[in-house]
Formats: structure tokens, C-alpha cells, sequence
């Protein structure tokens, strides 16, 4: 298809329905975080490469996961070395949107793993063994009320085991919990 320049406002190119985000308060976001490919201003309107702009959209949304957060991504995007020009030179050399896409969500995802593997790196057992060490769990403890509607204990618990996972994953120590069989602590 080529690189095919077209100058687009934000509220156009929300209006056409080819971007993943859903409100113009999340597209403003990803064009100020730089995400989009801005081109110029023209009165009081900002235009952005249309056909680009897409591209990093697409690629920044396939990466924004649990965990992973919009200045990850844009932080991973920057330091991915993707710009402008290499990305017309492989759309007018005949690569399609959709792999140049998926080749910039690649870059990214690569980017952004390499901070968490260096902190796994530096993290050994006996560094966290100091860090626990070091921290007044009680000093540190919160209440959380919830509503549980129709779930059971056992589900809430499930749902905190998943988040104490899932902070493990990203470094933290854990979510304590507690469960006395009719309550979760």
C-alpha cells in the first residue's frame, strides 16, 4: 500500500473509528504522552500523521496490559528508536500496516521488559530478605471493604491471591492475607 501522508485532527481521527482508543479524553493522553505523530498546528487545531499515528496506536494499545502502564509504553516506545522515517521507509518498501504494527508492539514489549529483567537481576533473595526486613508490615497494612455480592470468601480470597500474584510479578512483596473462614483479613 506505501506511506501515504494525511493530516488528521484528534477529533477526526477519533470520529473515523479506526483508533483503539474510545474518548477523546484517552486520545488526547496518547498524542501528549507522544504517542501519536504530531505534524503541525493550524490555528488552534493540532494535526497528526493519520497513517502513523494508527500504526503507534495500535501497536501502544496491543501492549497496555495489566500491569503495564501508558508512561511504560511510551517510556518503551521512545527508547525503541522507532521514528518517522523508518516507518515510511518500510511502508513505501511494502510492508503492510498490520506487520508494521505488530513489528512496533514487538519493539516495545522487548523495551519494556528489559527494566523488569534487570530488576529481577538486582533483586536477589537475600536483597528482598533485607527489604522485608526493613518494612513494618502493620505500618503498611490497609482495609479493604468489599461488597461481595453473590461470591463466597473462598472467590475473594481467590481475587486477592491473583493480585498478591501479580504484584509479586512486578517486584512487589505480595499481599498478605488473612482468612478466618468468614472473613478475609
Amino acid at each position: 500500500m506505501g506511506y501515504k501522508e494525511e493530516k488528521i485532527s484528534l477529533k477526526d481521527l477519533l470520529e473515523s473509528g479506526e483508533t483503539k482508543q474510545r474518548s477523546m479524553k484517552a486520545l488526547r493522553s496518547r498524542a501528549k504522552q507522544g504517542i501519536l505523530f504530531f505534524v503541525e498546528q493550524s490555528g488552534n487545531v493540532q494535526l497528526y500523521d493519520k497513517q502513523l499515528s494508527l500504526i503507534a496506536d495500535k501497536a501502544a494499545t496491543r501492549c497496555k496490559v495489566p500491569g503495564v502502564t501508558w508512561s511504560m509504553i511510551t517510556s518503551a516506545l521512545k527508547s525503541s528508536e522507532i521514528t518517522k522515517d523508518t516507518l515510511v521507509e518500510s511502508l513505501n518498501h511494502g510492508t503492510s500496516d498490520d506487520e508494521i504494527v505488530q513489528m512496533v508492539a514487538d519493539k516495545i514489549r522487548e523495551n519494556l521488559s528489559r527494566p523488569i529483567e534487570k530488576k529481577r537481576r538486582e533483586d536477589t533473595v537475600e536483597t528482598k530478605k533485607q527489604k522485608r526486613e526493613l518494612i513494618d508490615l502493620e505500618e503498611l497494612s490497609v482495609d479493604l471493604w468489599i461488597d461481595p455480592g453473590k461470591a463466597t470468601s473462598t472467590d475473594i480470597l481467590e481475587l486477592f491471591e491473583s493480585l498478591a500474584e501479580l504484584h509479586r510479578a512486578v517486584g512487589g512483596f505480595g499481599i498478605k492475607i488473612r482468612d478466618d473462614s468468614t472473613k478475609v483479613y
